[in-house]
């Protein structure tokens, strides 16, 4: 890889503090650790459809708001049609913690089991925190089919999200409009 050893040990620490990678019992090297498999499943699981995919681009144009689409494959929040001209800011804080941000309460609200023993995390001002205010929510965007934030997860922030299902409505991802 043409960089030094000590860099490259550095890198391999922090793959292995990742999960990436694990060490074999002998120490002799290194080998694929259970992260890797999992993004190897998340490719295979969250390939947007050609069909979704041209339909978000429709929607785009006609809209001046970032419009991203997630999957909710393996029980992670991920982002796999970003709007190219709306960056979304703080993409890892978003999947970490799901009750303060639009997309995280559909997916919460559609997986019941996922929001017990959830940490709720204060990020702002406006992040919920309270289990019985969210359990609210969550029974909210269940009925009326849609979930909401407004600075809950950053300042400046605000989000509407709806579900995607797929052929047998079960709800495997999420359209954002930011």
């Amino acid at each position: 890889a043409d960089v030094a050893p000590t860099t490259a040990y550095r890198m391999l620490n922090l793959l292995v503090a990742a999960g990436f990678l694990v060490r074999v019992p002998d120490l002799s090297g290194f080998a694929l650790g259970r992260r890797t498999a999992e993004l190897s499943r998340a490719a295979v699981e969250t390939d947007t459809s050609p069909t979704l995919h041209e339909t978000v681009e429709e929607l785009r144009s006609h809209t001046r708001f970032g419009l991203h689409v997630a999957s909710f494959a393996g029980g992670r929040l991920r982002f796999v049609d970003q709007d190219p001209d709306h960056e979304i800011v703080g993409i890892a804080l978003l999947a970490k913690n799901l009750h303060s941000n639009a997309l995280g309460k559909v997916m919460l609200a559609h997986n019941p089991g996922m929001s017990v023993g959830l940490e709720l995390r204060k990020l702002t001002e406006y992040t919920v925190c309270d289990p019985d205010v969210l359990e609210s929510e969550l029974s909210r965007t269940r009925l009326v089919g849609h979930a909401f934030e407004n600075q809950e997860c950053r300042v400046g922030r605000s989000a509407l999200a709806v579900p995607i299902r797929n052929h047998d409505a079960e709800v495997v991802g999420g359209l954002c409009l930011q």
